[in-house]
């Protein structure tokens, strides 16, 4: 094996790898509650020998900006910008709990709790985070509290409590993204509950910039172009030495 050759297409994967992470931050960067992805690049050996880079991908778990909306079914979990928040909304999926930032809520014909794309709420019997229960508004009601530690309160009467997960540092990397804003996790992986604060009409918005993607793009493929004039200058150097002597 060239190691040379390999060196610069290993560069050039890395690259398609940034590209793609970036054009995602990108293309969710208005979207609520959304955890930027990240491309993390590892030296790749062989035979003890550095041969180049393996990309993966993971999330960041960074807290987003609050935006205050004034919406009373807009919450945010309580968390400092740029610091790793831990906690999540639970949603009731197809296949089990899902998990997400984003708090951006309404309430169906029954005045059940869902997000924006139909999935109920989680919640639990008001200090008991170990019976969980749908969270209904009754209808009629004239003003909704979502207090602090996410007690939901109905014409001042609490109804239930917003189930919040909260998982170890070491197991956040372990939660698998189903959706934009959605993670699930594995079996394995139990979180603790109702250990975070909540904001009622707040949003929490991405954790991503545009600009610093922009950057991060066009520094991606400058790179891109750098390892593809390596490779090509390789190959054409191992055509010349292998050419046949010209007599």
């Amino acid at each position: 094996m060239i190691r040379g050759l390999y060196a610069a297409a290993s560069g050039l994967n890395a690259m398609q790898v940034q590209q793609y992470v970036t054009s995602r931050n990108l293309a969710e960067a208005n979207k609520p509650g959304y955890l930027r992805r990240i491309a993390v690049f590892e030296p790749a050996f062989g035979d003890e020998a550095l041969l180049g880079t393996r990309p993966s991908v993971h999330t960041d778990f960074v807290a987003g900006p609050p935006e205050h909306t004034g919406n009373p079914f807009d919450v945010m979990i309580d968390g400092q910008p740029d610091e790793q928040n831990r906690s999540f909304f639970i949603l009731e999926g197809a296949n089990g709990p899902v998990y997400t930032r984003s708090g951006v809520f309404t309430i169906d014909e029954d005045g059940l709790l869902k997000n924006y794309n139909g999935m109920p709420v989680q919640g639990n019997i008001v200090g008991d985070p170990d019976t969980t229960q749908a969270i209904n508004i009754p209808d009629g009601t004239r003003s909704v509290e979502i207090r602090d530690d996410g007690v939901v309160v109905a014409d001042g009467i609490e109804i239930a409590q917003l189930r919040i997960a909260t998982f170890d540092e070491d197991d956040l990397d372990e939660l698998e993204r189903v959706g934009t804003a959605m993670f699930q996790a594995p079996g394995r992986i139990e979180p603790e509950y109702n250990v975070a604060e909540v904001r009622q009409g707040y949003r929490a918005q991405p954790n991503t910039s545009i600009p610093l993607e922009l950057i991060d793009m066009v520094s991606g493929l400058r790179t891109f172009e750098a390892a593809q004039r390596a490779l090509r200058a390789l190959d054409d150097s191992i055509a010349l030495n292998t050419r046949p002597e010209q007599r």
